[in-house]
């Protein structure tokens, strides 16, 4: 019923909606446009303080719970793209798979617990294991180039 531009700061409602409808897909875009994700775990929080506090939600809005997921199923190139955004944080250092996992639980939703999502997603620890092993070479090959840059070379 509607839809949010993050590039055009805009949201776009159908035309033709009763003012019921057309009131709540507004309210369900403003929730995308102050959290900047789709129906992930922001979203959903989002969307939850808003029933909480009266906002006129339609169908299915008014349900949701942080322990939905949204049908997107988690693939390996979706974790695998959190992976390799939270390996460029200063504090990844001492990154684990638990940590990434639960920053997706957090972020994305697609599980309650690690050990749940570990469950649904068993692949998760070779791609943990490979972004990680491709971000240490990217370093390494980092840090030569300024060695060599550093002798004039």
């Amino acid at each position: 019923m509607g839809r949010h531009d993050r590039r055009r700061k805009r949201i776009e409602v159908r035309q033709g909606l009763a003012d019921k409808e057309a009131v709540g897909a507004l309210i369900h875009e403003m929730a995308h446009a102050r959290t900047t994700d789709h129906h992930g775990m922001p979203w959903k929080r989002e969307m939850i303080r808003l029933r909480e506090a009266g906002a006129p939600l339609m169908e299915p809005d008014m349900g949701i719970s942080l322990d939905d997921w949204d049908g997107i199923r988690v693939t390996k190139q979706i974790f695998q793209r959190r992976v390799e955004d939270i390996q460029c944080a200063p504090s990844s250092l001492n990154l684990t798979l638990s940590n990434v996992i639960e920053d997706f639980i957090r972020n994305y939703g697609g599980a309650r617990t690690v050990a749940e999502f570990k469950r649904k997603c068993p692949w998760a620890g070779a791609v943990f294991r490979d972004a990680k092993k491709e971000f240490a070479e990217y370093l390494k090959l980092q840090a030569e180039l300024k060695a060599k840059l550093a002798r004039g070379g």
